[in-house]
């Protein structure tokens, strides 16, 4: 399962930065085609106070926040959303869900390709249904190679039943007549071992 992924925007600059505490930005990571990404998103403000030690609220007002990948368009109906979800707001203020990576627009992106990149987009609606793009980043996408859908058997060492490792070895009792032919290293020479009626055990030396 893919890890959970942090994001703490600061509404204020749209930028992604490392924490409520910390205002370093930080870039996204790649995505992988196939991927279902558990998200958490966390809305911030900067404070009037509080310095650099604490630069951030948290956003308490009621947003729906909508995640995705996209590939953006000035004209309308010309954009392209590869994937995108709803998130829900819990009761500490986190919007949380899932980034589907194994939606069909997504293996549309890669196309042919390996990889291909488009802008990961973190939009936010008011009750009022007023919105704003609180983010948008270029993030990475890569095309996988072990497809859920198609399984691939991967060769490995193989080792004998216990039937096929007993066939190996010489007849056992039962079998009137039976032999065994020892063979030398060259070919040559073999030695040929069985038992007489009288229980005798003989040898002979053969020439091949």
């Amino acid at each position: 399962m893919a890890a959970l992924l942090k994001l703490y925007v600061d509404t204020e600059r749209n930028k992604l930065v490392k924490s409520s505490s910390s205002t370093q930005e930080v870039t996204l990571p790649t995505f992988f085609q196939g991927d279902v990404v558990p998200i958490e998103v966390t809305l911030l403000e900067p404070k009037t106070t509080g310095g650099i030690s604490d630069p951030f609220s948290t956003v308490t007002d009621s947003y729906t926040v909508k995640i995705g990948l996209t590939t953006p368009h000035a004209t309308s109906g010309s954009e392209t959303v590869h994937t995108n979800s709803n998130l829900t707001q819990n009761e500490n203020n986190i919007h949380e869900g899932t980034l589907l990576l194994n939606a069909t627009a997504v293996t549309t992106l890669l196309a042919t390709g390996t990889s291909a990149t488009c802008q990961l987009e973190i939009e936010a609606r008011t009750a009022s249904g007023t919105y704003s793009t609180e983010l948008m980043r270029e993030v990475t996408v890569k095309a996988d190679g072990l497809k859920t859908s198609t399984p691939v058997t991967i060769g490995s060492e193989t080792y004998p039943t216990s039937a096929e490792a007993t066939a190996t070895f010489a007849a056992k009792v039962g079998g009137a007549g039976d032999s065994i032919t020892l063979v030398s290293p060259d070919g040559a020479k073999g030695i040929i071992l069985y038992c007489t009626n009288d229980g005798e055990f003989m040898t002979d030396t053969v020439t091949f």
